[in-house]
């Protein structure tokens, strides 16, 4: 958003931070999954390949120390 200066240019911008929002995003996405495969009587390995993965998209992961 451009802001009104006498002779200079000032600009003024937002940060959101949309973590937590992608992150249920994901987890919603994963719970169709699962329950998909539950319902659809899928190969207990299958189903259990899909819980992982969903623990594994929305778990936040850890920098080394």
């Amino acid at each position: 958003m451009r802001l009104p200066s006498s002779g200079r240019r000032l600009i003024r911008g937002s940060i959101t931070d949309i973590t937590e929002r992608k992150r249920s995003e994901l987890l919603a996405i994963g719970e169709r999954r699962v329950f998909e495969r539950i319902t659809g009587n899928v190969d207990l390995p299958a189903t259990l390949e899909a819980i992982a993965e969903t623990a594994e998209r929305v778990t936040p992961t850890r920098s080394a120390p």
